[in-house]
């Protein structure tokens, strides 16, 4: 849903005023068969039995995206013009937001043994021999439960895909700004431009990955004690933040018969900064990863 109009305020004003709203709602699926991972309450939400139907995610409904442009002459034959301009958009449709775990997946990887228990082969009882065929992927209804929720300590091993339950739509700021000067046959112009980007989906490999212990005994796993028979947790969360900013400079001359000749010089940089919180047993632990591109020089 969006909002436009041009303004001509008077004869050497234009305004561009504008305003969009857009709602990204969390995902569902006819028959519940979505399942996520709280690192806080250390849960599996299942939805529609210890969650929403949406697997514990919220939607973001605060996505009011103004809008606003100007041009202005401002004699002698000068004109300058300038906007900013707020968009959202998804940033969960990666495989990473498939909300595919257990109990509605499962994987099994057994041994030798056929003594059929988790200890020695990770796999269900009779299974550990070629003879004995390839084990059958567990019904959900088969995963142990405790208090309404998966037992976590009593689960085959298992990795996760895990999405924050507050997963915020992304957004982009543009905004410009170009004074125009002409000389007879020839124009000027010089602009900046810029771009902010917030919200960013950022995509951790593994939250449970134990820290380094700088000996020959490693750390145990952060969620060692709460979900001993969880591995690698991928989870997938909303604080990147980028930008850009250009300084851009052109000439153009016109010549008889339709000939134009063009140059531009334009000067930019970016960073991209991917900040998160890795949860380890309730306590935050921060975590940066900056990228900063150095200025960049076209001539055109």
């Amino acid at each position: 849903m969006y909002v436009q109009d041009d303004w001509r305020t008077n004869k050497w004003l234009t305004l561009n005023p504008g305003v969009r709203y857009n709602i990204y709602t969390a995902k569902t699926e006819q028959y519940n068969r979505l399942a996520n991972f709280d690192p806080v309450s250390v849960k599996i939400l299942v939805a529609g039995q210890n969650s929403s139907n949406t697997a514990g995610i919220s939607t973001d409904h605060g996505n009011l995206a103004p809008r606003f442009g100007f041009a202005a002459t401002l004699g002698h034959g000068m004109v300058l013009r300038g906007g900013f301009g707020l968009s959202f958009f998804q940033n969960d449709t990666t495989s990473a937001a498939a909300l595919k775990n257990i109990p509605l997946t499962s994987a099994l990887t057994c041994g030798t043994s056929t003594t059929g228990n988790y200890t020695n082969n990770n796999g269900p009882a009779g299974i550990g021999t070629l003879s004995q065929g390839v084990p059958r992927p567990l019904a959900a209804s088969a995963f142990p439960v405790v208090n309404g929720a998966l037992d976590l300590s009593a689960v085959p091993p298992s990795t996760l895909n895990a999405v924050d339950t507050n997963f915020q739509a992304s957004y982009n700021l543009q905004y410009n700004v170009t004074l125009e000067k002409q000389f007879g046959n020839n124009v000027v112009s010089v602009g900046y431009i810029g771009t902010k980007g917030r919200d960013l989906a950022m995509n951790l490999p593994d939250i449970n990955r134990a820290l380094p212990s700088g000996n020959a005994t490693p750390n145990a796993r952060p969620y060692a004690v709460t979900a001993p028979r969880v591995t690698t947790i991928n989870y997938l969360t909303t604080h990147g933040s980028s930008s850009y900013n250009a300084l851009q400079v052109s000439f153009n001359r016109r010549f008889n018969k339709g000939l134009t000749f063009t140059s531009g010089r334009c000067v930019a940089g970016a960073d991209d900064q991917r900040r998160a919180m890795a949860i380890f047993e309730h306590s935050a632990k921060a975590c940066q990863i900056v990228a900063d591109l150095k200025p960049c020089h076209c001539l055109l």
